[in-house]
């Protein structure tokens, strides 16, 4: 039986505040795709790193902004993203997290052909986990940049 500070403790944690939000949302190019794996309970798994490519105003100043960043992704998404061409742009919606080798890596846990997303989508609430692309095919590829050595 579960006590009554048991069950308030659950649900205040299901109601996540500002401070313990973790949702990133990008647009950009695929860089590398492993090979697709599977885990040993058959879940696909898929390694992957993202360009991305920005010009941001920071202090009233024109910043451009270049990162590339390691990615994963599993089941639908890792079989979807697999089929997908090196050097396409996409808007990709996850999150970030460390595993035990301390590095950061971005979980996808969707992505949408970048031309295809209207300004409001791109933004937290826009997304929808309904949206289902069979072999999606970007209309356009992103700036290309040389990668930092």
């Amino acid at each position: 039986m579960v006590s009554t500070t048991q069950r308030t403790t659950a649900q205040d944690t299901s109601q996540a505040t500002d401070h313990d939000t973790n949702h990133l949302c990008i647009v950009a190019t695929i860089a590398e795709i492993a090979q697709l794996r599977y885990s040993p309970a058959g879940v696909p798994i898929l390694g992957c790193t993202l360009a991305h490519e920005s010009v941001n105003k920071e202090d009233g100043v024109q910043r451009v902004v270049r990162l590339v960043l390691r990615a994963v992704c599993f089941g639908c998404v890792a079989e979807r993203l697999a089929q997908q061409d090196l050097g396409t742009c996409w808007s990709f919606r996850g999150f970030l997290f460390s595993p035990r080798s301390g590095r950061v890596v971005y979980q996808i846990q969707d992505f949408l052909a970048f031309p295809q997303l209207s300004e409001q989508e791109g933004a937290h609430h826009g997304w929808t986990e309904a949206v289902t692309h069979e072999k999606s095919a970007p209309q356009t590829r992103c700036p290309e940049f040389a990668f930092p050595s």
